[in-house]
Protein backbone atom coordinates (compact mmCIF):
# COMPACT_ATOMS: atom_id res chain seq x y z
CA UNK A 1 0.00 0.00 0.00
CA UNK A 2 1.18 3.43 -0.79
CA UNK A 3 0.84 4.81 2.69
CA UNK A 4 3.93 3.32 4.10
CA UNK A 5 6.25 3.57 1.16
CA UNK A 6 9.04 6.06 0.88
CA UNK A 7 7.79 9.39 -0.54
CA UNK A 8 9.43 9.93 -3.93
CA UNK A 9 10.76 13.41 -3.15
CA UNK A 10 11.82 12.78 0.41
CA UNK A 11 15.22 11.10 -0.04
CA UNK A 12 16.64 14.12 -1.87
CA UNK A 13 15.39 16.49 0.79
CA UNK A 14 16.81 14.32 3.53
CA UNK A 15 20.13 14.08 1.71
CA UNK A 16 20.35 17.86 1.39
CA UNK A 17 19.42 18.24 5.05
CA UNK A 18 22.05 15.70 6.08
CA UNK A 19 24.72 17.41 3.98
CA UNK A 20 23.97 20.77 5.52
CA UNK A 21 23.91 19.24 8.98
CA UNK A 22 27.33 17.73 8.34
CA UNK A 23 28.60 21.04 6.98
CA UNK A 24 27.24 22.88 9.98
CA UNK A 25 28.97 20.48 12.31
CA UNK A 26 32.23 20.96 10.41
CA UNK A 27 31.75 24.69 10.57
CA UNK A 28 31.31 24.56 14.31
CA UNK A 29 34.58 22.69 14.75
CA UNK A 30 36.59 24.55 12.09
CA UNK A 31 35.54 28.05 13.01
CA UNK A 32 34.76 27.59 16.67
CA UNK A 33 37.47 30.05 17.67
CA UNK A 34 37.83 33.22 15.67
CA UNK A 35 37.03 31.61 12.33
CA UNK A 36 34.96 32.66 9.37
CA UNK A 37 31.72 33.59 11.13
CA UNK A 38 30.11 34.70 7.88
CA UNK A 39 30.59 31.32 6.22
CA UNK A 40 29.37 29.52 9.31
CA UNK A 41 26.24 31.68 9.47
CA UNK A 42 25.49 31.01 5.80
CA UNK A 43 25.81 27.26 6.28
CA UNK A 44 23.58 27.32 9.35
CA UNK A 45 20.98 29.41 7.52
CA UNK A 46 20.94 27.01 4.59
CA UNK A 47 20.69 24.02 6.91
CA UNK A 48 17.81 25.52 8.89
CA UNK A 49 16.02 26.31 5.64
CA UNK A 50 15.84 22.57 4.86
CA UNK A 51 14.02 21.75 8.09
CA UNK A 52 10.24 21.31 7.81
CA UNK A 53 7.70 23.21 9.91
CA UNK A 54 6.62 21.38 13.05
CA UNK A 55 4.05 18.66 12.40
CA UNK A 56 2.09 17.47 15.45
CA UNK A 57 1.01 13.84 15.63
CA UNK A 58 -1.70 12.14 17.64
CA UNK A 59 -0.63 11.63 21.26
CA UNK A 60 -0.89 7.83 21.31
CA UNK A 61 -1.53 4.91 18.98
CA UNK A 62 -2.35 1.40 20.21
CA UNK A 63 -0.43 -0.88 17.83
CA UNK A 64 -2.79 -3.80 18.44
CA UNK A 65 -5.80 -1.69 17.45
CA UNK A 66 -3.98 -0.11 14.52
CA UNK A 67 -2.96 -3.51 13.16
CA UNK A 68 -4.96 -5.13 10.39
CA UNK A 69 -6.04 -3.94 6.94
CA UNK A 70 -6.59 -0.33 5.91
CA UNK A 71 -8.04 0.92 2.64
CA UNK A 72 -6.51 3.96 0.98
CA UNK A 73 -9.28 6.48 0.33
CA UNK A 74 -7.09 9.25 -1.05
CA UNK A 75 -3.45 10.25 -1.28
CA UNK A 76 -1.06 12.78 -2.73
CA UNK A 77 0.18 10.77 -5.72
CA UNK A 78 3.70 9.38 -5.56
CA UNK A 79 5.79 7.82 -8.30
CA UNK A 80 5.31 4.34 -6.92
CA UNK A 81 1.51 4.62 -6.89
CA UNK A 82 0.95 5.35 -10.60
CA UNK A 83 -1.83 3.12 -11.89
CA UNK A 84 -2.72 1.77 -8.45
CA UNK A 85 -6.34 1.01 -7.63
CA UNK A 86 -7.93 -0.79 -4.68
CA UNK A 87 -4.87 0.06 -2.58
CA UNK A 88 -4.60 -1.53 0.87
CA UNK A 89 -2.08 -1.80 3.67
CA UNK A 90 -1.99 -4.55 6.25
CA UNK A 91 -0.03 -4.09 9.47
CA UNK A 92 0.98 -6.63 12.08
CA UNK A 93 2.67 -6.27 15.47
CA UNK A 94 6.04 -8.03 15.52
CA UNK A 95 7.32 -6.40 18.70
CA UNK A 96 6.56 -3.32 20.78
CA UNK A 97 8.71 -1.22 18.45
CA UNK A 98 8.41 -3.14 15.19
CA UNK A 99 5.47 -3.45 12.76
CA UNK A 100 5.14 -5.59 9.64
CA UNK A 101 3.89 -3.79 6.53
CA UNK A 102 2.25 -5.43 3.52
CA UNK A 103 1.08 -3.09 0.75
CA UNK A 104 -1.02 -4.12 -2.21
CA UNK A 105 -2.85 -2.56 -5.14
CA UNK A 106 -4.30 -3.64 -8.48
CA UNK A 107 -2.64 -2.08 -11.50
CA UNK A 108 -4.68 0.03 -13.95
CA UNK A 109 -8.07 -1.50 -13.06
CA UNK A 110 -9.90 -2.93 -10.04
CA UNK A 111 -9.30 -6.41 -11.43
CA UNK A 112 -5.80 -5.76 -12.75
CA UNK A 113 -2.68 -7.65 -11.70
CA UNK A 114 -1.74 -7.37 -8.03
CA UNK A 115 1.27 -5.27 -7.13
CA UNK A 116 2.62 -6.04 -3.66
CA UNK A 117 5.53 -5.02 -1.46
CA UNK A 118 6.42 -5.91 2.12
CA UNK A 119 8.56 -4.15 4.67
CA UNK A 120 8.88 -3.13 8.30
CA UNK A 121 8.01 -0.05 10.30
CA UNK A 122 10.19 1.04 13.22
CA UNK A 123 8.53 2.99 16.03
CA UNK A 124 10.35 6.16 17.07
CA UNK A 125 10.80 6.00 20.88
CA UNK A 126 8.96 8.55 22.96
CA UNK A 127 6.33 9.38 20.33
CA UNK A 128 3.40 7.35 21.65
CA UNK A 129 3.81 5.03 18.63
CA UNK A 130 2.64 7.85 16.35
CA UNK A 131 5.94 8.34 14.49
CA UNK A 132 7.38 5.45 12.53
CA UNK A 133 10.05 4.92 9.91
CA UNK A 134 9.09 2.48 7.18
CA UNK A 135 11.73 0.39 5.45
CA UNK A 136 11.19 -1.55 2.24
CA UNK A 137 14.85 -1.49 1.26
CA UNK A 138 17.83 -1.66 3.63
CA UNK A 139 19.22 1.74 2.72
CA UNK A 140 16.13 3.94 2.85
CA UNK A 141 13.48 4.64 5.45
CA UNK A 142 10.49 6.90 5.00
CA UNK A 143 8.61 8.91 7.61
CA UNK A 144 5.16 7.55 8.49
CA UNK A 145 3.57 9.94 10.98
CA UNK A 146 0.03 9.36 12.20
CA UNK A 147 -1.39 12.88 12.39
CA UNK A 148 -5.07 12.03 12.70
CA UNK A 149 -6.90 9.01 14.09
CA UNK A 150 -10.54 8.31 14.88
CA UNK A 151 -11.34 7.35 18.46
CA UNK A 152 -12.64 4.01 17.20
CA UNK A 153 -9.73 3.56 14.76
CA UNK A 154 -12.12 3.70 11.81
CA UNK A 155 -9.96 6.19 9.88
CA UNK A 156 -6.43 7.51 10.00
CA UNK A 157 -4.50 10.38 8.45
CA UNK A 158 -0.82 9.76 7.70
CA UNK A 159 1.80 12.18 6.42
CA UNK A 160 5.43 13.18 6.58
CA UNK A 161 6.95 16.32 8.13
CA UNK A 162 7.90 17.76 4.73
CA UNK A 163 4.22 17.61 3.66
CA UNK A 164 5.17 15.74 0.48
CA UNK A 165 3.02 12.70 1.22
CA UNK A 166 -0.47 12.44 2.68
CA UNK A 167 -2.77 9.43 2.97
CA UNK A 168 -6.40 9.13 4.07
CA UNK A 169 -7.02 5.60 5.34
CA UNK A 170 -10.20 3.84 6.36
CA UNK A 171 -11.21 0.46 7.73
CA UNK A 172 -13.92 0.41 5.06
CA UNK A 173 -13.60 0.96 1.31
CA UNK A 174 -15.64 4.15 1.53
CA UNK A 175 -15.85 7.20 3.79
CA UNK A 176 -18.90 9.42 4.09
CA UNK A 177 -18.50 12.94 2.73
CA UNK A 178 -18.76 14.57 6.16
CA UNK A 179 -15.96 12.50 7.66
CA UNK A 180 -13.76 12.99 4.60
CA UNK A 181 -14.34 16.74 4.78
CA UNK A 182 -13.33 16.82 8.43
CA UNK A 183 -10.17 14.87 7.66
CA UNK A 184 -9.13 17.15 4.81
CA UNK A 185 -9.85 20.19 6.99
CA UNK A 186 -7.47 18.75 9.59
CA UNK A 187 -4.83 18.20 6.91
CA UNK A 188 -5.23 21.78 5.70
CA UNK A 189 -4.77 23.09 9.23
CA UNK A 190 -1.57 21.04 9.47
CA UNK A 191 -0.12 22.68 6.38
CA UNK A 192 -0.85 20.10 3.68
CA UNK A 193 -2.01 20.96 0.17
CA UNK A 194 -5.24 18.96 0.07
CA UNK A 195 -5.91 20.14 -3.48
CA UNK A 196 -3.16 17.69 -4.46
CA UNK A 197 -5.10 14.73 -3.03
CA UNK A 198 -6.31 12.14 -5.51
CA UNK A 199 -9.13 9.73 -4.66
CA UNK A 200 -8.09 6.08 -4.84
CA UNK A 201 -10.60 3.86 -6.71
CA UNK A 202 -12.06 1.30 -4.30
CA UNK A 203 -15.03 -0.06 -6.22
CA UNK A 204 -15.23 -3.32 -8.15
CA UNK A 205 -12.14 -4.61 -6.38
CA UNK A 206 -11.39 -8.31 -6.27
Amino acid sequence: MATARLPSKLPGVLLISALFAFSAACADSKWASGGDDGSRDVIRTLYLATLPPDLPTVPFVDPARYAGTWFEIASIPQGFSVGCQCTTATYGVIASDLISVDNQCNLNSPTGPANTISGRAFVTPGTGNAKLEVEFFPIFRGAYWIIGLADDYSWALVGDPYRGSLFVLSRARTLDAGTYGNITALATNLGFNVAALSLTPQTGCL
